[in-house]
């Protein structure tokens, strides 16, 4: 048994100031919060913008330069006797394209575990490894990652569930 501790790593001027752990199911809130507090940056956009091409000295300046939030695992001691679970993740059909909807409705994506669900959304198989999800549609690999830093084992991507302010949202008129 393992628990996801994302780390927020506050850098001063090339020091580490301090490393704040965070766990349980609003750590990665938590920590972008922290992240934002410290260096006045959203998280979010810091990662935009590294995807983009800047350097953490380009986006966080000089005296933040470093700062960034670590995600790892802590191993447990294991449980016995304890039926296994998995967690499921509800996220917004707003946090993809149409098109990646459509080809999850005609499961026409390769190397991805997808289920209709209805007509109003897609059951979605969360692979451990970040590699098996790499080649997939840049919104459904922001969302497997979003998964795996919440400890879900499955996605359902659903058209009434609230929108996600820490996910992109994407237009769909």
């Amino acid at each position: 048994m393992s628990t996801k501790v994302i780390l927020s790593v506050n850098m001063m001027q090339d020091l580490n100031e301090k490393i704040t752990p965070f766990i349980g199911p609003t750590a990665f809130e938590r920590a972008a919060a922290d992240f934002e507090a410290w260096t006045g940056v959203p998280y979010a956009e810091y990662i935009e913008r590294s995807k983009a091409g800047e350097d953490s000295y380009e986006i966080l300046g000089e005296d933040y330069a470093g700062s960034t939030l670590m995600f790892e695992t802590a191993k447990e001691e294991p449980l016995t006797n304890q039926p296994e679970k998995e967690t499921m993740l509800a996220i917004s059909t707003a946090h993809t394209t149409p098109e990646v909807c459509g080809l999850l409705d005609q499961n026409e994506i390769q190397g991805l575990i997808s289920y209709k669900k209805e007509e109003y959304g897609f059951f979605i198989y969360v692979p451990s490894d970040e590699e098996e999800t790499a080649n997939l549609p840049e919104c459904l690999s922001t969302i497997l990652n979003y998964a795996r830093i919440h400890d879900a084992s499955w996605i359902m991507l659903d058209r009434d569930v609230e929108i996600n302010s820490d996910l992109p949202l994407y237009d769909w008129y």
